[in-house]
């Protein structure tokens, strides 16, 4: 699973400071041939549609939506690759 997010701003410094972290996480699924949940894109995806629903209850940490918005990602990524 990639990183999420840090700050619920697409361009946040912590979402910047984020993206090597990404890449490499990226790179090893690729190597390993391991099962990848983008959670890092679907996150920022989310965010750049500017919604009025926040994902995180201080930046970082998860809130309803955001668990909702990880899980599908999870469920989604899982029915994938089933078949």
């Amino acid at each position: 699973m990639e990183p999420t997010i840090h700050g619920e701003v697409v361009e946040s410094p912590g979402n910047k400071m984020l993206i090597p972290y990404v890449e490499l996480v990226r790179k090893l699924a690729k190597e390993y041939n391991a099962i990848l949940v983008e959670t890092h894109r679907v996150f920022i995806d989310y965010l750049k549609k500017q919604p009025t629903q926040k994902l995180t209850i201080d930046g970082v940490h998860m809130n309803s939506i955001g668990n909702m918005l990880m899980a599908k990602a999870w469920v989604k990524t899982f029915l994938t690759h089933i078949n």
